[in-house]
Parts: C-alpha cells; sequence; structure tokens
C-alpha cells in the first residue's frame, strides 16, 4: 500500500493534563509538558485510516540520530507518550509518538480498535520512520505501553524485521482477561473479609468465570474498561473475536518465540492490571538472548507521568548500555542498576 506521509503542523510549547478513571478505583490524573521543538506528520492511507506521528527532536542536533518510536496503549495517544519521549529527547534521542488509526477517545469510535489493526499500523509507522532523514537507521528502537506493547512485539514477532534493532514493553498487557480478573480482585479488597473470601473462589472458578466474561461481552457488543477525561472508552465485539479467533493468548505466547532482537520489558510493581508473572511470562516466550525483565518501582500500569517516564529512561539506558549496543554513558553514574 502507497503511502504519503505530509507535515501538518509545527507544535507550540504546551501544558496539559489528562485524567485516567478506572472503574471502581481511584482515577489518576498525570500532567504533560510539551516542547516546541516537536512536528507532526500525517501518513495518509489508501483505505482512509490516516495515522499521525509526533516527532519530538534534541535542540541543536542535526543530521541523522538514533531513534525510539513509541506506541500508546488503550484509551491513548501521542500526547499520553510525551513525557516518555521528551525524556528520550534529553538523552539526545529522536522520538516519535504515534496516534493510531483506530480507537480514538474524544469521538468515542472504537468500533475498527482491535489488535490486528494495530499491527498493521505499527508497521506503516516504522516504514515511514525508518525512511526519515532525521533517524539514524542503524538505531531504530520501538516502544509500546499496555496495547501498545503488546501490538508493536507481535508486529517484531510476526515480521522480524531487522530494522528494529530493540524493543521495550512498558506494561505489556497480551491477556485481557487477566486485566479483567486482576481488576476485579483489587475491587474486592475494598469488601475487606468478605471480599477475601470472594477471591478465593474467583480463583478456583477462574476457567468458568472466563467462559462468562465472554459470554456477556459477546452479548452486549462492549466491555467497559476505564474513563479518560470523562469519556468512556470500551472494547466492542470485534475487538473480541479478534482475540479470541486471531491473536489469542495462546497464539500470541508461541509467537513471541520468533523475537529475536533484544527486548526489555518493564512492568510496575504497583499495576494493578497486569502482574510481574504475566509479564515474565512474556519475556520467558521470547527467544532473544538479550532480555529483560525489571520492576518500575511504586509505578501502577500508567508511569506516563514525569515520574515514570524518567524511571522508564533510566532503566532503558542502563539495559542499552549493558547489551552494548553502542550507546554512550555521558553520566554512568545516573544509571548504575538498582
Amino acid at each position: 500500500m502507497q503511502k504519503v506521509a505530509e507535515l501538518q503542523t509545527k507544535v507550540k510549547n504546551e501544558t496539559f493534563s489528562n485524567v485516567f478513571s478506572p472503574l471502581g478505583l481511584s482515577s489518576v490524573r498525570i500532567a504533560f509538558s510539551k516542547d516546541s521543538n516537536s512536528q507532526r506528520f500525517i501518513i495518509e492511507r489508501k483505505d482512509g485510516r490516516d495515522i499521525e506521528v509526533e516527532l519530538h527532536l534534541p535542540k541543536g542536533v542535526a543530521g541523522k540520530i538514533k531513534s525510539m518510536v513509541i506506541f500508546p496503549g488503550c484509551a491513548g495517544d501521542s500526547n499520553d507518550m510525551t513525557n516518555i519521549a521528551q525524556s528520550f529527547v534529553k538523552k539526545g534521542f529522536a522520538a516519535w509518538t504515534v496516534d493510531f488509526s483506530v480507537g480514538e477517545t474524544e469521538s468515542q469510535d472504537f468500533e475498527d480498535y482491535t489488535i490486528s489493526q494495530l499491527v498493521k499500523d505499527v508497521k506503516d509507522v516504522v516504514d515511514y520512520v525508518y525512511n526519515h532523514e532525521s533517524v539514524d537507521q542503524a538505531q531504530l528502537y520501538i516502544a509500546g505501553h499496555s496495547f501498545g506493547s503488546f501490538s508493536s512485539l507481535l508486529y517484531l514477532a510476526r515480521s522480524q524485521d531487522e530494522r528494529i534493532k530493540g524493543a521495550i514493553g512498558i506494561c505489556p498487557v497480551v491477556d485481557i482477561f487477566e486485566v479483567g480478573f486482576n481488576h476485579t480482585a483489587k475491587l474486592l479488597e475494598k469488601l475487606h473479609h468478605f471480599g477475601r473470601i470472594l477471591r478465593v473462589w474467583m480463583w478456583r472458578t477462574k476457567r468458568l468465570l472466563k467462559k462468562a466474561a465472554f459470554f456477556f461481552w459477546r452479548l452486549t457488543g462492549k466491555m467497559f474498561v476505564l474513563k479518560k477525561n470523562g469519556k468512556w472508552v470500551y472494547l466492542t465485539r470485534k475487538f473480541m473475536k479478534d482475540i479470541l479467533h486471531v491473536n489469542s493468548r495462546e497464539k500470541v505466547m508461541k509467537e513471541l518465540s520468533q523475537i529475536k532482537q533484544p527486548c526489555l520489558l518493564l512492568y510496575g510493581d504497583q499495576d494493578p492490571w497486569v502482574s510481574h508473572e504475566h509479564v515474565q511470562e512474556i519475556g520467558d516466550n521470547i527467544s532473544a538472548d538479550n532480555k529483560n525483565v525489571i520492576a518500575l518501582e511504586d509505578e501502577g500500569h500508567m508511569p506516563l507521568g514525569q515520574a515514570g517516564a524518567d524511571k522508564i529512561l533510566r532503566k532503558t539506558i542502563t539495559w542499552l548500555e549493558k547489551i552494548a549496543l553502542g550507546i554512550p554513558a555521558d553520566e554512568p553514574q545516573i544509571f548504575t542498576a538498582n
């Protein structure tokens, strides 16, 4: 498919915040500050599903430089990846953030939001970024948060794209039922003793609960996930069919064995949805010689604020140095692994 990228606009300095409200759990307000040294582009496609990307560049740097492409999770967009992107910019990266072609929160249009579509979007973004004039093709890395990690790792597994030199998964989600199960268990903690009894019952009937959850999802056509800035985000029946028949947990875990590039998987040790065990299983299935699973201390599923972004940067730079991918450490004392 032929794609054309056009410059849309020069981004101005701005500060903003987004509020994420998981069902029944505490809301999280995350502040973002966007630098003016960034530009937005449109990747046009013949099917009409255009993708917008934003390029964040270090000031005073010219020519081709190492690049990091960052894919957002469910309900996320390029703005939500701003703090992570600009943390990498401070270490000399060109950082790209992405608005997927589907799943736009403001319009609440989630009908075509599927993992299969996200994988296609990842491919088209990588194709464009790789050929951009600012990109050092020998140092192109990808990162993804939540479903952005799911789709980018799955793309890498299926394509074995040698243009990508390393991948970072931030709170990766492969099993949507596990997310819902853990969320419910977290809600039951509020019921104290009775909640503990119910959690024991949940674990004993987990397989039955999974069948029931998918039955009601199929019946209603929607699974509500969270609110972003007061608007519900939901996954449709089409998404459900995609993860049952095309991108099932079992199939994806097997496919991850095709990944040979270095991979770093980061998880929040306070994440109510994605457990360390789940992330470790993803890591165990990846065949790369250089792979690590590392905790982000005191972070939940949304390590998107400045503190979380700084932790992601520190862990990533330390890891890149450790596997000798040629990223120089100009301040090595900062990046000592915990």
